[in-house]
């Protein structure tokens, strides 16, 4: 499986190395700016692709779970009764089906667990690349500005 947190620290790195810089940058300056920041957001893109790609097969593995679960409560609720009589309470028939169940309740919850992680994962990776964005459109508006005030001065 796809290290995820590998991937996340990736995206980290990448989004603090994303920045507006200083006021008196020159036209240079900000251009290869942008140029990182759009070679950033592409990166992100592809850890995100990959993410959510993990993140739809975790949901799969939470179903085939469950229904793994399922089937062996089923079974073990349609056999004979071993240790708990027909006059039990329901509690302690559950109590039985549970017990026998352990393994399949473990896979499940270990799936439910991924699956929330990687949904983590991909809303953590989304919002740095809200950011990453929001910074190349701050660098594009900046270069047209300052385009725009060399043009006037000239």
């Amino acid at each position: 499986m796809t290290d995820l947190t590998a991937l996340l620290e990736e995206a980290k790195a990448l989004r603090a190395s994303v920045g507006v810089g200083s006021a008196g940058d020159s036209m240079p300056v900000l251009h290869d700016r942008l140029l990182h920041a759009r070679g950033v957001l592409d990166r992100l893109e592809e850890i995100l692709a990959t993410v959510i790609l993990v993140h739809t097969r975790t949901k799969e593995q939470v179903a085939d779970t469950r229904y793994d679960n399922d089937d062996a409560w089923n079974r073990i609720a349609a056999s004979p009764r071993r240790n708990v009589g027909l006059e039990s309470a329901p509690r302690e028939r559950y109590a039985e089906y549970a017990m026998h169940t352990v393994k399949e309740q473990v896979a499940f919850r270990q799936a439910e667990k991924a699956e929330r992680q990687a949904g983590a994962v991909v809303e953590i990776l989304r919002l740095y690349h809200r950011g990453v964005d929001g910074v190349r459109r701050d660098l594009d508006s900046r270069i047209r500005s300052l385009a725009w005030d060399l043009h006037l001065e000239s």
